[in-house]
């Protein structure tokens, strides 16, 4: 009878471990290394499959190209002072022979140009419209952390510079 209450609870246990670990590589992630602020571009109103997300692409204007089809690339990427990026290129290594502010990774095709992982943002569906409007009008870029590896972490999308939140409450 010990034997099944052990079983029963390490049976419980693991499981909320498991997600008590995600929720921490996850917040780390989002809340460690650099910070960049992308512009993007593009909208795709839902994906019913996945609930209410923007879908979009980064605005980012290679000084090479993005001609490699389905590569991983690492993106150099020279940061302003306000935290937005300028002087991009795409570095077939990673990025150790180049002078960056930040590096991210992500992958190259001629068809979406640079990809990083990182082209959607969930959002709540009472305030898809207000969103919808401000991506159509080009107002939009994201706060974006890039850790010691160089993957990219969504920590906020901003609207005119603001996070979403304070723009919904307008």
């Amino acid at each position: 009878m010990k034997n099944n209450k052990f079983r029963i609870l390490v049976s419980l246990l693991i499981p909320i471990l498991c997600l008590f670990l995600l929720a921490v590589y996850k917040h780390i992630k989002a809340n460690t290394g650099s910070t960049i602020i992308l512009p993007i571009t593009g909208y795709d109103p839902r994906d019913l499959l996945s609930g209410h997300y923007l879908a979009y692409r980064l605005d980012i204007t290679i000084a090479d190209g993005c001609t490699e089809n389905d590569s991983d690339v690492y993106l150099c990427l020279e940061q302003n002072e306000d935290g937005s990026v300028s002087g991009r290129q795409i570095a077939r290594a990673e990025a150790a022979d180049y002078e960056c502010d930040v590096v991210m990774k992500g992958r190259c095709s001629s068809f979406n140009g640079f990809t990083g992982g990182i082209e959607r943002f969930y959002i709540p569906e009472q305030h898809a419209a207000y969103l919808d409007d401000a991506v159509r009008k080009g107002k939009c870029s994201l706060l974006v952390k890039v850790d010691k590896f160089c993957n990219p972490a969504i920590k906020d999308m901003l609207i005119d510079g603001k996070s979403w939140k304070e723009y919904i409450k307008k």
